[in-house]
């Protein structure tokens, strides 16, 4: 069963500047929620403020019920919480297999380990030809298969997805929306941030339009795809 989440009344500066003002959301069990809004509004901070990476300054953040306000990061991981961050996060002379299996390193148990890679690998089937080959010479759409596939390892029930459509070009995009909705039917609930406003809010149950760290509008998917608002300012409609 996915985790459930609910932020409240969460602040966050980075030094003098207050990143987040009192965000309020929530994730329910088995949902795909978008965080959608322009770069540098604050989708990424609330991400990390989730994942333990970046300490808030006000609020709570509850998953599963539980506080985690004194939890650090590599415990939220064993709670299930994982984050696909933005960017290169892999090791790149190591190869796709070394990745797996740095990323499996909580179970200690290496049948164990191969075990979830064989399973992860028919997911991502593009990789099983390059699996013993260094991460660092992926395609731009491998390596962000790899990236999930390594959050995969921890066993989450929720992922966090910072950007999902970075560095893809518009023909592989929708692979990658199509994967997410993927993992969200093998009972992963999902909060992902994005720019690709139409791709976000198409495969969402709900949906939060982030505005220079406040949340400026809620519905769900749907509802806020067609709202004249998101048209206008998002879409160019």
């Amino acid at each position: 069963m996915g985790g459930s989440l609910k932020i409240e009344n969460l602040y966050l500066n980075y030094e003098e500047n207050r990143a987040l003002k009192g965000i309020s959301l929530n994730v329910q069990e088995n949902e795909i929620v978008s965080i959608i809004g322009i770069v540098g509004s604050g989708k990424s901070s609330i991400l990390n403020a989730v994942a333990g990476i970046t300490p808030i300054h006000k609020g709570k953040i509850l998953y599963n019920d539980e506080d985690l306000e004194k939890i650090d990061a590599t415990e939220r991981k064993k709670m299930g919480i994982s984050i696909v961050a933005d960017g290169r996060k892999m090791f790149a002379e190591q190869t796709v297999k070394e990745n797996l299996v740095l990323a499996g390193y909580m179970h200690r148990n290496h049948a164990f380990v191969m075990e979830k890679i064989n399973e992860y690998l028919e997911i991502f089937p593009s990789l099983k030809d390059k699996i013993e080959k260094p991460a660092g010479s992926l395609n731009s759409l491998d390596e962000k298969f790899l990236s999930f596939a390594r959050a995969l390892m921890s066993l989450p029930s929720m992922l966090l997805i910072d950007m999902p459509s970075s560095g893809i070009d518009d023909e592989n995009c929708a692979k990658i929306f199509e994967k997410i909705v993927e993992l969200n039917k093998r009972e992963i609930s999902i909060l992902l941030t994005e720019t690709r406003v139409r791709d976000a809010l198409q495969i969402a149950n709900r949906a939060y339009v982030l505005h220079s760290g406040s949340i400026v509008l809620t519905g769900t998917g749907s509802e806020v795809l067609n709202n004249e608002k998101v048209k206008k300012a998002y879409l160019g409609e």
